[in-house]
Parts: C-alpha cells; structure tokens; sequence
C-alpha cells in the first residue's frame, strides 16, 4: 500500500501536477506522486496550459521540468510564487543537468528543491517523497507565521508592525513577494523612493512580476516621474498580457493611456488584447486610432488584417494587407496570410 502523504494544510486526499515537456518524463514524475499516495495527479506538457490549470485547480505539490515550452519552468515557478492562492505549494524543478547560475536563479524564485533526471524509479519515489516530508520545517513555520501576521497587520492599516514582520522574512528567506509587500507598505506610508526600491528587488528575483511593475509605475507617477512612470505601465501590461491577466492588461494600458493619449503602442496592445477576447468591433476601433497617430505602421495594418481574417471579413482583411505590404514589400507573414486571403476571396 502507498504512503499517504502528509498535508498539514488541507484535508481530504492531496493532489500533485507535473509538467513536463517530456512524455516518458512527465509519466514516471506522475506514476512517483501516485506512489506516494497523491490520489489525483494533473498534467500538462507546457507552461500556459500548466499555468491556466494551477490556478483552476490548485494542487498541493508541483513538480516541472525546466524546460517547458512557451512558460519555461523557471517562469512557471515565479508565477505561482506571486500568487496568493499557489505561493506555498512545494515546488520542485527538473532538469537534465543544473549549472550554477540556473541554481541561484532557481534559489532565488523560491524552489522547494532541484532534481537532475534520469534517476531509477524507486530512487525517484523516495526523493519526492523527502522533498515532500521535510516540507514542514522550522524555517518555513517560522517565515509563514511571520507572513500571517504580516498580512493580518496590513489589513488593520497597522504598516510600521507589518512591516517589522516582512522584514524579519527576508532573514528566513529572500523572495520575491515579501519585497512586494514592502513597497506596498512604504506606497502606503508615501514613502515611494523606498517603495520602488523595494518593487525593484522583487522584479530582480522575478522578472513576471506584473503587480511590482504597475506599482512600481504608480510611484514614479506620484514623484512626477512621467517618464519612468510609463516604461513601467508598460512593462507591467505586456507581462498582464503574456500571463492572459487580460482584465489587469487593459487596466493598466488605460493608465497609460492617461499619461500619453497618442501612444501608438498602447492602442495597439488594445487591439490585440481585444482581438483575443473576440471582442472585434473594440480592437478594430483601436487599430483605427494606433494608425491615425501614425498611418506608416505595417505592423499595425497587419494586425488589423489579422482581426479581419479571424471576423472572415476577407475584402476588409485584404485592403489592409496591401496597405502594410504597400509600406514593407518584404513583409512575409502579409505576403503569407494575403495569399490565403485571396484564395477565400477567390472561393
């Protein structure tokens, strides 16, 4: 019979997910959770689907392989340890070999543990299963006892106290999230040179960090600093963007959008972030306004092209590929999509 693992947090029967790029892998990592005893183990072969599943069903023990297509496994990492709801799951990454850097990186992001595969199945097993039980340390009770109080304290408005309790973390553990809630406080208190110091350090340990960017932004707003202020609204719609936080990415595009009304790459960003959400009359409205700002932009054309395509308006989709063609001849993916185009007009 199994061992059941131990879950201090939850009840019920507990559930790992694997990612992995890798079949054979990803089957022997699911086959050691269900040895331990994990009754349900989810899977998925690369990083937006592994990310869209963690947060549908959050698991109580993750194991991913570094080199996750699309999401790498690194990245998968720093998103769950930015998230309220995943940050204190164990998490564990593979690889087929560790250099010294990819472990500072790793260290940095908060990995529960490294694991160099292949190994023999049973040795597998009993590794997973140490990770598993030593979860539980001094250490970790400590750092989490000190958060609990920390987000206790900031709820009550109580930011000096809380923020006593942050800072005895970073003694414990450096990570990325703590530095968050530290700029969040200083944000609060007005203290937001020491804020963005501190969004700094978060985003220098993870670099997905998009509520740090945006806060970061907010700040040097506060300061005047119009400049900064937007690179960072910037920075912080295309991660909103790339984790399909799309709610978040149009959100901060219209801060944006605030501080510099003809910013052509940002009614752009709009129009790509509403094509996908097939919202097509919205993206096509800011297509419109991206090339009243600047008519000589292919790119934007293009993109027009492709909302066109996707509504199967193909006369529509056809005008504006020629006019992004008319301005780069050599522009391929024009030349490739008006050649399908014009095979539906000719249909």
């Amino acid at each position: 019979m199994s061992k059941q693992p131990k879950n201090k947090e939850k009840s019920g029967n507990p559930t790992a997910f694997v990612a992995h790029a890798d079949a054979v892998y990803r089957e022997k990592l699911a086959r050691a959770c269900h040895e331990l005893g994990f009754k349900k183990v989810y899977m998925a072969s690369h990083g937006i689907h592994a990310w869209k599943t963690l947060q549908k069903e959050p698991p109580d023990y993750i194991v991913a392989g570094w080199s996750l297509p699309e999401i790498s496994g690194i990245g998968l990492l720093n998103l769950v340890r930015t998230s309220e709801a995943l940050r204190h799951i164990p998490f564990v990454l593979t690889a087929k070999q560790m250099t010294k850097d990819q472990v500072l990186e790793a260290g940095r992001a908060g990995v529960t543990e490294l694991l160099v595969l292949p190994m023999p199945q049973d040795s597998l097993v009993n590794k997973l299963r140490q990770i598993w039980q030593a979860g539980d340390t001094g250490e970790k009770r400590q750092a989490e006892i000190l958060w609990g109080r920390g987000q206790k304290l900031m709820k009550e408005g109580r930011y000096a106290e809380a923020l006593v309790s942050f800072e005895k973390i970073l003694l414990v553990y450096e990570h990325a999230e703590v530095y968050y809630n530290l700029g969040y406080i200083k944000t609060a208190q007005a203290q937001y040179e020491e804020a963005i110091a501190y969004f700094r350090k978060a985003t220098e340990i993870n670099n997905a960090f998009a509520k740090a960017y945006k806060l970061m932004a907010q700040c040097h707003e506060k300061l005047g600093q119009l400049q900064q202020a937007s690179d960072y609204y910037q920075k912080a719609a295309e991660v909103f963007m790339e984790q399909d936080m799309d709610q978040d990415a149009e959100d901060t595009l219209n801060d944006l959008l605030r501080l510099k009304p003809e910013t052509i790459n940002v009614y752009n960003s709009l129009g790509i972030l509403y094509r996908k959400q097939k919202r097509f009359k919205e993206a096509a409205a800011q297509y419109r306004k991206a090339l009243r700002v600047n008519p000589n932009d292919e790119n934007i054309y293009y993109n027009l092209a492709r909302m066109y395509y996707e509504t199967e308006d193909w006369y529509m989709a056809r005008e504006a590929l020629r006019e992004a063609l008319a301005l780069s001849p050599q522009f391929s993916a024009a030349q490739d999509l008006l050649t399908t185009v014009e095979e539906q007009v000719a249909s």
